[in-house]
């Protein structure tokens, strides 16, 4: 749980709702390529099979794709590009709820972290290593709005689904990743996402 007395400003509004019907399961270890079709259809009405349409042969041309057995994994090195394509500017930054995850979800920002999935959920995830990508769209407060008790995102392994994750999970998933595979596991649109209106944030009911 977050206090939310450290956030920068107010919490007025926060990132985006009813996004399920954007997630849909990916094949084999194409999850980096489900969430930068998710990100995209945060801006754009595409459809779910932008990923294998055009996004992997897109990948493809920029030598962004590693080949294994169980399919084909994009390479992070393309994930900026990829977006830039949409004309969707972005940076990578570090894991930091007050600087980073919260004034992007705010503002209504795309979200998309690189991290390790055990740390997300050791039980579907059982195996530490499980390098996933995953997207942030929201946060949820206790009924009071004083603490941010979780983030609430999309997982191509839950088609169809919004997940809400506690923000030491998403923390701790990150920053494993930080410190073995990708130094900056945060990927922030610049600009806001056009398809969805700002909304409020999640909140829990009264118990």
């Amino acid at each position: 749980m977050i206090p939310w007395k450290n956030v920068p400003e107010q919490i007025t509004v926060g990132g985006f709702t009813n996004v399920a019907p954007i997630v849909d399961l990916q094949s084999g270890p194409t999850c980096g390529f489900e969430a930068i079709e998710n990100i995209i259809q945060l801006f754009y009405p595409v459809s779910n099979n932008l990923s294998r349409g055009d996004l992997l042969q897109r990948a493809l041309r920029y030598g962004g794709v590693v080949a294994t057995e169980n399919g084909p994994i994009l390479r992070t090195e393309v994930y900026r590009q990829l977006l830039h394509d949409y004309q969707i500017p972005s940076r990578w930054y570090p894991f930091l709820h007050y600087q980073t995850i919260i004034p992007a979800l705010m503002a209504n920002r795309g979200v998309l972290i690189i991290g390790d999935a055990h740390y997300l959920d050791g039980g579907i995830y059982p195996w530490q290593g499980s390098w996933h990508a995953y997207v942030l769209t929201n946060f949820c407060t206790n009924y009071s709005d004083q603490l941010i008790l979780s983030y609430v995102g999309i997982d191509s392994n839950f088609p169809g689904e919004e997940r809400f994750w506690t923000c030491e999970q998403v923390a701790s998933s990150a920053q494993m990743a930080a410190q073995q595979i990708w130094p900056l596991p945060v990927l922030i649109t610049d600009i806001p996402a056009s398809r969805f209106p700002a909304i409020r944030h999640y909140r829990a009911h009264r118990p």
